[in-house]
């Protein structure tokens, strides 16, 4: 549990934020070093938790079992691995984890000949692997409706195949961006990608890292400081390594805080992120179909600053950490959240203004993103929020960044 008193930012004129890296860049690049011919370092590697648990268990190749606890990239991009590589490998995880869907990435992999078990409940971890893929396979239908991650775990091991593979799909794919990431990087190291409106085509070859790579700040982390900045009177922080010009699909929030007042200017020592004006839009629509980690921020913001808001693109945020839309409803009611409007892709929200409470007690639902985004209010009133540790999954140093930013230090 954390405790923090009401508290304003004090004295960030251009103050320099040091952001953890990209975990997303950062589990891809694992992945591609683990598999490539020629390799070379990667520098300015996530810290955060779920890459520890990637590299630990890439590095522990004579292992047979390995328990991935909450962190569900990496246990999607290593079913892929383990089904290319380890026949007899369990994959485990906690509670949490065992309650997210991996049957579309499961039975794309037995489209390709592996053999692959559930341990507890079908179509939900844990897995053991009984014999890996056919190599021989070239095409493969795959549900995409549900999670970017089924599809950027195939694409990462699809050079490997006898004559490369050809993925289709019939749904609107999710996260778009994370795909494009995936992709981006794989050209960046000698591979081949094709994309078609319902098909990506993946041509056989050798991954080689003929460089050392340096991953860039992590823009899903930024994106709450952003919210801090909009709550403020007039503000700048600097972040270095953060650009614009940025792989990352929540770089988009730049647009959606630019209606709060803050906007972004590149500077050749970073990325400068200032308030220039005290802007609340009248109404605000979010589309989170592509940024689904950018919900409970943007929620909060609106309810912080009173702004009525339509939210689509939410069916599946229940498959994240937590239900995010429930753990946001949940958190803000009592603080004076109304829901106008809920249907199972979207929600309708007004604010009229903030409850007068001692203390605002939140829940983490073990979700780091929501912990994050309730902090917010501790500009509003004092907070109580259940778990500090459940930020070490993405932003480690979060609570001391944030008493930086509180204490103008």
């Amino acid at each position: 549990m954390i405790e923090l008193k009401k508290s304003f930012l004090n004295k960030l004129s251009g103050m320099e934020v040091l952001l953890p890296s990209s975990k997303s860049i950062s589990n891809r690049l694992l992945v591609i070093q683990s598999l490539a011919v020629l390799q070379n370092e990667i520098e300015n590697l996530s810290k955060s938790n779920d890459t520890l648990l990637l590299k630990k268990v890439l590095m522990n190749e004579n292992s047979v079992y390995f328990n991935f606890e909450d962190a569900g990239t990496p246990y999607r991009f290593f079913t892929s691995i383990a089904a290319l590589k380890y026949p007899s490998f369990v994959l485990d995880a906690h509670e949490g984890l065992k309650k997210r869907p991996i049957k579309g990435l499961v039975d794309a992999l037995k489209q390709l000949g592996a053999e692959i078990s559930y341990l507890e409940e079908e179509g939900f971890p844990p897995l053991k692997i009984k014999k890996t893929i056919d190599l021989s396979s070239s095409h493969l239908q795959l549900e995409v409706s549900l999670s970017s991650q089924f599809l950027s775990s195939l694409l990462l091991i699809s050079p490997l195949f006898d004559d490369g593979l050809n993925l289709s799909f019939n749904q609107q794919m999710v996260s778009k961006p994370y795909v494009d990431m995936t992709i981006s990087v794989m050209r960046n190291y000698g591979i081949t990608v094709e994309e078609q409106e319902n098909a990506i085509m993946v041509s056989k070859g050798k991954y080689k890292m003929l460089q050392p790579y340096t991953v860039e700040a992590d823009w899903s982390s930024a994106a709450f400081l952003f919210g801090f900045l909009s709550l403020s009177e007039s503000h700048e922080m600097l972040f270095p390594s953060l650009t614009l010009n940025s792989s990352q699909g929540d770089r988009a929030i730049v647009a959606i805080f630019e209606k709060f007042g803050v906007f972004c200017t590149e500077t050749e020592n970073g990325l400068r992120v200032q308030k220039q004006m005290n802007a609340v839009p009248d109404y605000l629509e979010v589309d989170f179909t592509d940024i689904p980690d950018a919900f409970p921020l943007v929620f909060a913001c609106c309810v912080a600053h009173h702004v009525n808001a339509v939210f689509t693109g939410i069916k599946n945020l229940k498959f994240k950490e937590s239900d995010r839309v429930s753990a946001m409803t949940n958190n803000l009611l009592p603080l004076g959240l109304s829901v106008l409007e809920q249907t199972e892709d979207t929600i309708r929200i007004g604010s009229s203004g903030i409850k007068t409470l001692e203390t605002y007690h939140f829940k983490s639902y073990n979700d780091h993103r929501i912990a994050m985004a309730c902090s917010l209010f501790v500009l509003k009133g004092n907070i109580v929020i259940d778990n500090e540790r459940v930020v070490n999954k993405s932003f480690p140093d979060y609570w001391q960044v944030l008493e930086g930013l509180l204490l103008g230090v």
